[in-house]
């Protein structure tokens, strides 16, 4: 497996049960998927010997992103990815959560409700 397919599993696994099941995305979300939606990216990767050796594994910062019309619903979301980790040997610790509130651009319909969790190894 690669860091990016088992973020996505751990991503995925998280949400499944909510209104996200199916909407988790690396980077970027295709521009017809509807609320809410999840999107993960990565700050960065970090080798303790300094290079890569096939057998160390890095140390992985990453963001799981939560995007909803309602703040209770973006809220639900990122509470299960928080759930997730640590636990049942997930290899992830949660940092920090943070909240924010981008209004619409055309002020006709309700902004987006972003939440984004930061997640890294153990």
């Amino acid at each position: 497996m690669s860091i990016p397919s088992d973020v996505f599993d751990f991503v995925t696994a998280a949400v499944s049960n909510t209104d996200a099941a199916d909407s988790v995305f690396p980077f970027v979300r295709p521009a017809a998927d509807p609320f809410p939606f999840v999107v993960y990216d990565f700050q960065g990767d970090e080798y303790k010997a300094g290079t890569w050796s096939g057998s160390s594994k890095p140390f992985v910062r990453f963001s799981a992103t939560v995007v909803s019309r309602s703040i209770e619903e973006a809220e639900t979301v990122a509470q299960a990815i928080v759930a997730a980790a640590p636990g049942g040997g997930c290899p992830y610790r949660v940092l920090m959560l943070t909240r924010e509130y981008e209004p619409s651009y055309d002020g006709q319909r309700p902004g987006e409700y972003i939440t984004t969790v930061q997640l890294e190894t153990l």
